[in-house]
């Protein structure tokens, strides 16, 4: 294992039985979520945008400054945006995890088909979010011709 690789299992931190928990930092993190094959997201209590993933920001054409602290029907003024804002609403008043299929249009205009799970958590400083991993049903093997 090379020093790098090593500096990555830092700091590790004392669990139960004796086993051992290594801290992920924020920027691998980062770049893990920006390598999955999936659109990942999470919003605050007032539903506004904290983190898309690359894949996320690719789809629908934004980088950080036009998402941040942005809600979903301000920045898709339509009626996939308002039903995605009414899905986020309802996972934050049960508190329960939500699966959907939902069709989104891309920045180029195309038409996609999404297998979404949007689910609730607590983020490190109390406050009640919610978070989404969208799979794009259209990239699926099952979806490509015979």
């Amino acid at each position: 294992m090379s020093e790098e690789d090593a500096s990555m299992n830092e700091p590790a931190t004392p669990t139960r039985e004796g086993y051992t928990s290594t801290i992920v930092d924020p920027g691998s993190l980062q770049a893990f979520l920006d390598a999955a094959p999936v659109i990942a997201w999470m919003k605050n209590d007032g539903g506004d945008y904290v983190f898309q993933n690359a894949a996320c920001e690719r789809y629908f054409g934004t980088g950080p400054n036009d998402w941040f602290g942005v809600g979903e029907e301000e920045l898709h003024p339509n009626a996939e945006g308002h039903a995605a804002s009414e899905h986020d609403r309802t996972v934050l008043l049960t508190q329960e995890l939500m699966h959907t299929r939902e069709t989104r249009t891309a920045v180029d205009g195309s038409r996609e088909e999404f297998q979404v799970l949007r689910f609730p958590f607590i983020d490190a400083r109390g406050r009640h979010c919610v978070g989404g991993i969208a799979v794009n049903l259209s990239d699926s093997p099952e979806s490509s011709p015979a």
